[in-house]
């Protein structure tokens, strides 16, 4: 909303420049006119008699050329003052939407991380209840063999997000999301750069 703003605020000043810009053509053809003025003041001068006549002409035209001139000076610099606002404010605003499509990128990224991770999740408890009903069907056969199967099971390692019989996909080619997703299905830590996870992964499963 707030580039669309600055855009807007962009095409009213551009109105705003062009009407700098016919005054500036408006003043530059005044001064044509007194320059003219002057011309013919100075014609009609040397027809005249009397130096003074001739002096008042000239004097009365150069005042008028010399606030002709001014006039344009001043509409010059108007005019460039709106062009550097104008070009700040565009600036602004392809600085708000890089922003604002960085963020977009972001959140896209975290949303695939989190399905990712459910996903894995949901993957995983399968596996667990069998572990569970095996732990159960351990413990009505003997006491002895239930403690020693307990034992085993919390020591055998994490169930893998990859299932029996599937290819592992290559870790080169894995994004982060998938990543942290493998890792979490083992149980391991998540934290690091990308380099740092798929060593992690890649020490998992050796």
């Amino acid at each position: 909303m707030v580039a669309v703003r600055e855009l807007e605020r962009a095409a009213t000043d551009d109105h705003e420049v062009d009407r700098l810009a016919r005054q500036l053509e408006e003043t530059q053809a005044r001064l044509a006119v007194a320059e003219e003025s002057a011309a013919r003041a100075d014609q009609d001068s040397r027809e005249r008699e009397g130096a003074l006549t001739a002096a008042e002409a000239r004097a009365e035209a150069a005042e008028e050329a010399a606030l002709a001139a001014e006039e344009v000076e001043a509409a010059a610099a108007e005019m460039a003052s709106r062009v550097a606002a104008l070009e700040a404010a565009l600036a602004a605003a392809a600085t708000a939407a890089r922003v604002a499509e960085a963020r977009a990128e972001e959140l896209a990224s975290q949303l695939a991380a989190s399905i990712d991770i459910a996903e894995a999740a949901a993957s995983l408890e399968p596996v667990t209840s069998a572990s569970s009903g095996s732990s159960e069907s351990s413990t009505s056969t003997a006491a002895s063999s239930s403690t020693s199967s307990s034992a085993a099971s919390s020591a055998s390692p994490a169930p893998k997000a990859v299932s029996p019989g599937v290819k592992a996909p290559t870790l080169s080619k894995m994004v982060k999301a998938a990543l942290v997703a493998e890792l979490v299905a083992r149980n391991l830590p998540i934290d690091g750069i990308v380099a740092e996870l798929r060593k992690r992964l890649r020490d998992a499963r050796r």
